[in-house]
């Protein structure tokens, strides 16, 4: 744990016994959840500075990819499994393996479920998006899912297969339906989506930016919009060796923080997450951070500059 005031402060917790896969942070900001490769889906509470809760997954499904909160229920979990499915959990009811699932969803491919996002749909419901590397999958209403022991899981309303790796989702803090899909194409190729479109037919590109060299490891893309409105698109580009980002509308590429000689980000040591985030979810607050990390290293960008 550290804090963006002071990055020098930090308390390390035993949360996993190997890397982590994926981190979401409750819309409270008291706990994170994090799963990983060790069978285990944890919430740590920030305030307390230790493990809350652990729930052991699956026996068949040990390995998970990614997790995150619900944003409009306050005890819903959700993780993304390596045999191309994602459950949905209640932090009330903290049963192992799959007497703890109380909803789950199944996508077409049984691949690994590198990312997954919530969205607010047209209609106030809660919709589902999940990515694998050969594509997207939509559901309009989570709720509407099956309940139970999560055997049987429920079929996306849509389908965005990708002929090249998909190897990031990432979505806009400030809204929600827009995401944007990075995929391993030559050149490096992000698709942006407007999740309100879903129920009108088969689901399209808004906008899709091009350019650069995609890493070969998986390297996860950010996506935000700018005080003027604008929306933004950040990746780790190999070739230049850096962080690059597109304005959307545009389609051109826009500059942004520079990091100093303290950043060790190179083609050897590629950044492998990007987060934007603004203050209390609305420019009115005046403030925003944005984060690169890699193997080693995070840095923070914020009205004082980099902290590494």
């Amino acid at each position: 744990m550290l804090s963006s005031q002071d990055p020098t402060l930090g308390v390390r917790l035993p949360v996993h016994s190997s890397d982590v896969r994926d981190i979401s942070i409750h819309s409270s900001e008291k706990f994170v959840l994090t799963v990983a490769f060790d069978g285990k889906l944890a919430m740590t509470s920030l305030q307390d500075k230790k493990v809350a809760l652990q729930i052991v997954l699956p026996s068949g499904r040990r390995q998970g990819w990614s997790c995150t909160f619900s944003d409009s229920d306050p005890y819903a979990m959700y993780c993304g499994f390596q045999d191309g499915s994602v459950a949905k959990y209640d932090y009330r009811k903290p049963s192992a393996g799959d007497q703890g699932i109380v909803k789950s969803f199944a996508l077409p491919q049984r691949q690994p479920v590198h990312s997954i996002k919530l969205f607010k749909t047209p209609e106030g419901t809660e919709g589902l998006v999940a990515a694998t590397f050969r594509g997207l999958s939509v559901w309009r209403n989570v709720a509407d899912a099956n309940a139970g022991d999560g055997s049987v899981g429920a079929a996306p309303f849509s389908q965005v297969p990708s002929d090249q790796a998909c190897f990031s989702l990432a979505s806009n803090q400030l809204h929600s339906n827009q995401v944007v899909v990075s995929s391993r194409s030559s050149p490096m190729k992000h698709s942006v989506f407007d999740l309100r479109t879903v129920g009108l037919g088969r689901l399209s590109p808004r906008m899709e930016v091009v350019g650069h060299k995609a890493p070969s490891v998986l390297s996860r893309s950010a996506m935000w919009s700018e005080v003027d409105g604008s929306s933004v698109v950040a990746s780790w580009s190999h070739d230049v060796e850096g962080v690059t980002m597109w304005n959307v509308a545009t389609q051109q590429e826009v500059s942004g923080p520079k990091p100093t000689f303290l950043s060790v980000a190179s083609a050897a040591m590629p950044v492998v997450d990007i987060q934007h985030a603004v203050a209390q979810n609305s420019w009115s607050s005046g403030a925003a951070l944005f984060g690169t990390m890699t193997a080693r290293q995070l840095c923070v960008y914020g009205s004082g500059g980099w902290a590494a």
